[in-house]
């Protein structure tokens, strides 16, 4: 299921406009938003794409260092993630361990997951791991959000080690559309890995709110007895304010959990 708030919020980035301006687009539903997102995204790279394709092409039969100087000197960052798309996975990760972290980052940080999927589901994890640090410490919930929705399960849970801040990850699971996967990511938590997401999210914006409630409304029963056990440990206030957001919103998960807690 598409999530419409997901798809205006990654168009407004997209845009450089806030998502509100967007409004509109909510009587087209999720699908249609998502469809205009993508039209747009692939709009970018249109007049790139048989130069990069024909680039790619020859890229197995150049020496790595010669198609690291072009990629840094002549493509830049934008040009290189567009040329990553049409570039086998194996030569891609021969030319990433080449680049130094800055560029590296950059190349991720103008991706479009849609199109890199197969890169995604290939490349080294080790070579992610750094990656992921610098789109964290530049912000770049939108990316990785996307990301997320591609990433292997196995390889989300290995990079979500190298983000210990539970308001980053509430903001990069607000951008991913695979909640299932938050979810399943979630009962991977201790109970104190829990309880600092659950007072980030109440402190936080309604987006951040809105984002523990969805994350509750795809748990197994077992992870709501912890969630419910969790709930317990952190203060009233941060309670209250997640509980009435649940209530102002029909999250109707979150809101029995505390329903329970208060007849306790």
């Amino acid at each position: 299921m598409i999530d419409a708030n997901v798809e205006l919020r990654r168009l407004a980035e997209l845009m450089h406009i806030d998502a509100a301006e967007l409004n509109y687009l909510n009587s087209i539903g999720p699908e249609g938003i998502q469809i205009i997102r993508l039209k747009f995204q692939d709009s970018l790279i249109a007049d790139f794409e048989e130069a990069l394709s024909k680039l790619a092409a020859t890229a197995g039969m150049v020496p790595v260092a010669i198609s690291e100087k072009i990629c840094v000197k002549y493509l830049g960052p934008t040009l290189t993630s567009y040329l990553s798309y049409y570039t086998p996975v194996k030569t891609a990760a021969k030319l990433a361990q080449r680049f130094d972290a800055d560029f590296m980052i950059e190349v991720a940080s103008e991706q479009i997951p849609e199109r890199a999927k197969e890169l995604l589901a290939d490349f080294p994890v080790d070579l992610m791991r750094p990656v992921t640090k610098g789109l964290v410490a530049k912000q770049e919930w939108p990316t990785l959000g996307g990301f997320v929705d591609y990433l292997p399960e196995e390889k989300s849970l290995a990079l979500m080690a190298e983000i210990p801040d539970p308001v980053a990850n509430l903001r990069i699971a607000s951008y991913a559309q695979n909640k299932e996967l938050i979810a399943r990511m979630v009962t991977k938590f201790d109970d104190a890995t829990l309880a600092s997401l659950i007072s980030a999210a109440a402190a936080g914006d309604e987006v951040m709110k809105r984002e523990v409630c969805i994350v509750a409304e795809n748990l197994p029963e077992a992870s709501l007895e912890q969630l419910e056990r969790v709930s317990e440990q952190v203060t009233e206030t941060e309670n209250q304010a997640l509980e009435s957001f649940a209530q102002a919103n029909g999250f109707n998960k979150l809101l029995e959990i505390y329903q329970h807690i208060a007849k306790a």
